[in-house]
């Protein structure tokens, strides 16, 4: 606080957000906001206190996302867990954020068809408008698959709905690598099978 003169305890939720809003702007809301590309804590003083890896894991496995010390990037967030308890593809902040865009993307998108006709041609169009959108997440890694699915029948033809469902396979981001390193002596050789 530049008036008092003082340092403000700021919690780590301020952090998640400026790394969400870090992703918006220079890559994707379906990235991970998180680890030293995008989750840097820059407005720290150093004064965070110290977790081991064990509590760090033992956090996360509770949900609870923290940070760490990273060598030459400083103090990064070191989680995206949501507060969803079951194991599913949406306990992930990368995730959430993806199907809070799609969903956004496909609603407005699909706005441009109401009040057409409801012929033949309506279900080509609707694929049309939102085939693009989906292959757009796809190309810039957001989602593996996709699949577009309209389920017209006569009744909800009479009933002027158009049925669709949009079927979406995450793309998940990656929290933990293992490393084995195996010594061998020099007179073996990598090149033989």
């Amino acid at each position: 606080n530049a008036t008092l003169g003082s340092l403000i305890y700021l919690p780590k939720s301020v952090a998640g957000a400026c790394a969400m809003a870090y992703c918006d702007m220079f890559s994707y809301p379906w990235m991970a906001p998180a680890g030293v590309a995008r989750g840097g804590i820059t407005y720290t003083t150093g004064q965070l206190s110290r977790l081991t890896d064990d509590e760090i894991g033992q956090l996360y496995d509770n949900n609870v996302n923290t940070s760490r010390q990273c060598g030459g990037f400083g103090e990064v967030l070191w989680g995206q867990k949501t507060a969803l308890k079951k194991e599913s593809a949406l306990n992930r902040i990368n995730v959430r954020r993806l199907m809070i865009r799609v969903k956004k993307l496909v609603t407005n998108a699909a706005k441009n068809l109401i009040f057409t006709q409801y012929d033949d041609t309506l279900e080509k169009q609707f694929r049309g408008l939102i085939d693009p959108i989906l292959a757009d997440v796809k190309a810039n890694r957001g989602i593996s698959d996709y699949r577009i699915l309209t389920e017209v029948t006569p009744e909800t033809r009479d009933q002027h709905i158009l049925p669709a469902k949009i079927l979406i396979k995450p793309t998940p981001a990656l929290e933990y690598i293992s490393i084995s390193f195996v010594v061998y002596p020099e007179s073996v050789s990598f090149d033989e099978n």
